[in-house]
């Protein structure tokens, strides 16, 4: 929604990242099949195991 409604958004470097349980989110988003609108991503010390979260 945001990509296309704010003219100062650049639709070509959109980027997602996140920490802890939101790095496990960011590399979600960016791993999902029809992604198509992040070029970029951080994910910083994900759930890699929830034996260890």
């Amino acid at each position: 929604y945001l990509r296309d409604s704010l003219h100062f958004v650049d639709k070509r470097r959109v980027a997602v990242w996140g920490w802890s349980y939101g790095g496990f989110v960011a590399a979600l988003a960016l791993a999902h099949p029809d992604q198509d609108v992040f070029q970029c991503g951080i994910s910083v010390a994900p759930i890699v195991s929830w034996k260890l979260y």
